[in-house]
């Protein structure tokens, strides 16, 4: 089964990145609790 995402039907392994949920700086808090895994594009638009 391919690693496709299912809304944008784009290949997910390619362009994935984990994003800060509370900024890093903040917090120095890299627990994945802290986290979402996003596309590149959406994590620099989450930023």
């Amino acid at each position: 089964m391919a690693n496709i995402m299912i809304i944008t039907n784009f290949d997910a392994e390619v362009a994935l990145e984990a994003a800060h949920i509370i900024p890093y700086s903040e917090t120095e808090n890299n627990h994945p609790s802290n986290g979402l895994l996003l596309r590149a594009d959406l994590h620099t638009l989450f930023d």
